[in-house]
């Protein structure tokens, strides 16, 4: 609710010198929060379709349990080397990766500037590249599927 308050206002900041001097101050804030709303909830929705799809074929082209575990397994070494990432770092890369926020709206929430979400987004993605033989060829291809 927050975001959406303040890119509405932002919105309006940006747009103040286009409005027409009759414009209804309040319709327009309503229409741009409004759609700000719908944009939110298409991105969630398209990301859980998105994501319920990547679950599903997983499961469908797996021939076994083994499978599944592997993913388990894999997916449980993301989250230890996760854990692992400077907090900084790891608040950056979970904002982009999990939530789906663009560098400059991570640089908005954070207070920083966007040159220092890519570079901690870059960090980030070495240290996990790094650590990819560790755990073999599985971890690449879990790593290229659903992290880089």
């Amino acid at each position: 609710a927050l975001d959406i308050v303040q890119e509405t206002f932002i919105k309006l900041w940006e747009q103040r010198k286009s409005l027409k001097k009759d414009t209804n101050i309040e319709s327009y804030i309503f229409t741009v929060t409004k759609n700000a709303v719908l944009t939110i909830f298409r991105k969630y929705s398209t990301e859980k379709k998105y994501l319920d799809y990547l679950k599903n074929k997983t499961v469908v082209n797996s021939s076994g349990s083994e499978e599944v575990t592997n993913f388990e397994f894999l997916q449980e070494q993301y989250e230890d080397l996760l854990q692992q990432l400077p907090p900084k770092r790891k608040n950056v890369f979970e904002l982009s990766r999990k939530h789906g926020l663009s560098n400059k709206e991570i640089a908005a929430e954070m207070g920083i500037s966007v040159k220092t979400v890519e570079n901690q987004i870059t960090k980030a993605l070495a240290f996990f590249k790094e650590n990819i033989d560790i755990y073999g060829i599985f971890w690449g291809l879990f790593y290229y599927m659903f992290i880089d």
